[in-house]
C-alpha cells in the first residue's frame, strides 16, 4: 500500500508539532459532540442540495 503525503502549510506544521507533544487533548463528551456535529453536517448538506442553505440567498 503506498502512503500519500501532503505538503502542510506552516499552521498545519505547528498543529502537527503540538499535537505530537502531547498538547492537544480529547474532549470530555467526545462521543455526544462527534455525534452532534455530525447531525449538522448532515443537515447542512441537506440544504445545499436543496437550494436552501442561507450560503446560497440572494440578497
Amino acid at each position: 500500500m503506498k502512503i500519500k503525503f501532503f505538503k502542510l502549510d506552516e499552521e498545519e506544521k505547528q498543529f502537527l508539532k503540538e499535537f505530537k507533544a502531547g498538547e492537544w487533548k480529547r474532549i470530555e463528551n467526545f462521543e455526544e459532540e462527534k455525534k452532534r456535529f455530525a447531525k449538522i453536517a448532515k443537515y447542512t448538506l441537506e440544504q445545499l442540495k436543496l437550494g436552501k442553505h442561507p450560503s446560497q440567498q440572494v440578497s
